[in-house]
C-alpha cells in the first residue's frame, strides 16, 4: 500500500458488548435501515434503550412508512459519533425484529420512556421496538505514520 496515495487510514477495533450498550444508552437519535417498496432506506429517529426489555424503542406516528416498514421486518438500527479534532469516534450497529408494541401495558411503560411526542399531543404516536439480537461496534482510530 502506498501511503502516499492515502489521506486517510483507520483501524477498526471492536467494542465490548457492554460498551456498545453503554453508547446506546446514552444517545437520543439513530439510524434505522428499512426496507421501502424493495428499496434499502435509512431514516433519523428518536429512540430510547430499554435495557429491562433489551430492546430499542422507537416512537413514531401510526400510518407512517417507517412504520409499515417495521411491522415485524429484521432491521438494522444505528448510532455513532465522531471527534473531528483527533478524528476518533465509534459506530454501534443492532440487527434485530422490529415489533410494533400493542399490549397496553407495555404502551404505558414505553410512554414513561424519554421519548419526545411525534406528534403535538402524542395521541396518534406509536412504539416499535427492535430487538437486540446482534449488537456490534466498531471504533474509529487513526493509524499512526508507522507503515
Amino acid at each position: 500500500m502506498n501511503s502516499s496515495r492515502l489521506d486517510h487510514v483507520t483501524k477498526f477495533p471492536e467494542i465490548a458488548y457492554e460498551e456498545c450498550l453503554e453508547h446506546l444508552a446514552n444517545g437520543q437519535i439513530g439510524r434505522v435501515a428499512v426496507s421501502v417498496g424493495a428499496l434499502p432506506t435509512i431514516l433519523p429517529v428518536h429512540y430510547c434503550l430499554n435495557r429491562t426489555r433489551d430492546f430499542v424503542v422507537i416512537r413514531s406516528v401510526k400510518g407512517t412508512k417507517l412504520s409499515a416498514a417495521m411491522k415485524g421486518a429484521i432491521v438494522a438500527f444505528e448510532i455513532d459519533h465522531h471527534e473531528p479534532a483527533t478524528d476518533t469516534g465509534w459506530s454501534v450497529v443492532i440487527q434485530g425484529r422490529s415489533s410494533e408494541v400493542v399490549n397496553p401495558v407495555t404502551v404505558l411503560d414505553y410512554e414513561d420512556l424519554p421519548l419526545r411526542p411525534v406528534t403535538p399531543d402524542g395521541i396518534d404516536d406509536h412504539f416499535i421496538q427492535v430487538s437486540l439480537d446482534i449488537v456490534t461496534g466498531r471504533r474509529l482510530d487513526p493509524l499512526d505514520d508507522r507503515r
